[in-house]
């Protein structure tokens, strides 16, 4: 008897432009960096992300994206690393986010998705 809501602040991570074979580069260059040597224009989405996760009192099911889910994981593990592991396609990662913090429970399967 729960009402699925669209979530803004757990969408995948945004592009700068609309062209898909520039987000596909641009992706690919991401992920094999740091937090700290993304573009600015990202820091805001990514903490906003763990913000919102941050602020979840029961629980709750989020489907998201790689990236997204990445940064879950990463804020979790205090790993500032883009890809910290490739989540599978429909893998579960669980997560806790009791006494101030977000705690990694579980990690999901990972897939052998290639990062160049």
């Amino acid at each position: 008897r729960v009402t699925a809501e669209v979530e803004p602040a757990v969408r995948e991570i945004p592009s700068p432009g609309n062209e898909l074979s520039d987000r596909s580069a641009w992706l690919q260059h991401v992920m094999t960096g740091s937090w700290a040597d993304a573009d600015d224009w990202l820091r805001p989405w990514r903490q906003g992300m763990i913000d919102r996760l941050m602020a979840i009192e029961v629980d709750t099911v989020v489907v998201s994206h790689f990236v997204a889910i990445n940064v879950a994981v990463g804020h979790a593990e205090n790993d500032d690393r883009v890809t910290v592991f490739r989540p599978d396609n429909c893998s579960i990662t669980v997560l806790d986010n009791d006494n101030g913090g977000l705690r990694l429970v579980e990690q999901g399967a990972e897939a052998e998705t290639l990062v160049r």
